[in-house]
């Protein structure tokens, strides 16, 4: 029986990260940074990941057949990180989704065909990421509906898409997220694939289908970056990122295309450079759910103590006051002058 794994989020930030999960097959990740030796043209008021091109083979054992590039990170360094990351993928045979330009459509889909069969992967996010006529592609009902009407014409076995979307740190998905994953399977998409949220989310069978709403991070290590660039090229905050246990946990999900089913669930951690098998989850069964408004209360708590505990001894300093400073001055934009009680979440700026 030939499988596809698919994994969540992958920032291979440093040469150091391993693997020791053995892969059957073919596999897809969402790659959640930029691939590039060079960090001249950074999107401003963010957070900003990049990293010089680490042999995929050397992590994994094998490249991927095709990564998606829907997500919040792709166009950190503009159209010209895009092109280098762009360039490096082509270079090594490897298949992309998700992103590009209009005159592509961004990408979507993507057709791929093997001794598994043959998919059309379609990726999407809910961030509007585009510059210089590059981007992501964002999620827009009508355009998903006609491409997804396309991959089907194209005669394939299955039809999986990849979401970008959900709240960070977030344990349960929302409510636009449910909206939206069994809206996809309505429409003929056979599995759907959500990642985002820095942690695992559950899953559900929706009529004999599965909508995953995160798979989690798969290797995204500790990060300390320049980021928050301003208009003369100046980054405004040293972001750094400590992940916390639930940030290492991820679901790797093994799909059988001919007969259109999920084979397997298994739990992975990364912990020190190295990703693990740690246990498996029953396909069949449901992931734990909780309130949204417990769901909510648990996403606070998560960042807030993220927060102290990545910006804590650090640099000689008990604490880093300017990244608390960065945080409230955000906030304040964010609220602006009309109604506090209208604004995002601080601490939500990847």
């Amino acid at each position: 029986m030939a499988e596809i794994t698919f994994f969540g989020d992958v920032s291979l930030l440093d040469s150091s990260m391993s693997s020791e999960y053995d892969i059957n097959g073919e596999y897809v990740f969402n790659l959640e940074y930029v691939i590039s030796n060079s960090t001249e043209t950074p999107k401003l008021g963010k957070v900003n990941l990049a990293a010089p091109p680490v042999d995929f083979r050397t992590v994994f054992g094998k490249h991927p057949m095709a990564v998606g590039l829907a997500n919040n990170h792709t166009m950190d360094f503009g159209a010209a990180g895009f092109r280098e990351t762009l360039g490096y993928l082509e270079g090594n045979g490897i298949k992309f989704f998700g992103a590009g330009s209009a005159m592509t459509n961004y990408a979507n889909p993507c057709v791929a065909e093997g001794d598994y069969g043959s998919i059309a992967l379609l990726g999407y996010s809910f961030f509007d990421e585009r510059q210089d006529g590059h981007g992501v592609a964002s999620f827009d009902d009508a355009q998903v509906s006609r491409d997804i009407g396309e991959a089907r014409k194209a005669g394939v076995d299955a039809v999986i898409v990849n979401m970008h979307w959900g709240a960070e740190e977030s344990p349960v998905p929302n409510a636009r997220q449910r909206e939206v994953g069994r809206s996809l399977i309505d429409q003929g998409v056979d599995l759907v694939i959500g990642h985002h949220p820095y942690c695992i989310q559950p899953f559900e069978i929706y009529k004999g289908k599965h909508v995953f709403y995160s798979l989690g991070n798969t290797i995204f290590p500790d990060f300390s970056v320049s980021s928050f660039y301003n208009e003369t090229g100046i980054p405004q905050r040293i972001y750094r990122k400590r992940q916390l246990r639930h940030n290492r946990l991820s679901f790797a999900v093994r799909y059988d295309v001919q007969t259109k089913k999920v084979t397997g669930i298994d739990k992975l951690l990364f912990h020190r450079s190295v990703l693990k098998k740690v246990g498996q989850v029953d396909p069949l069964g449901q992931t734990l759910w909780m309130p949204l408004v417990l769901g909510k209360f648990f996403k606070q708590q998560r960042k807030y103590f993220g927060f102290v505990l990545s910006n804590c001894l650090v640099d000689g300093m008990i604490f880093d006051v300017s990244a608390l400073k960065h945080e409230v001055a955000m906030k304040a934009r964010r609220l602006g002058p009309v109604s506090r009680s209208q604004g995002s979440d601080t601490l939500d700026c990847e």
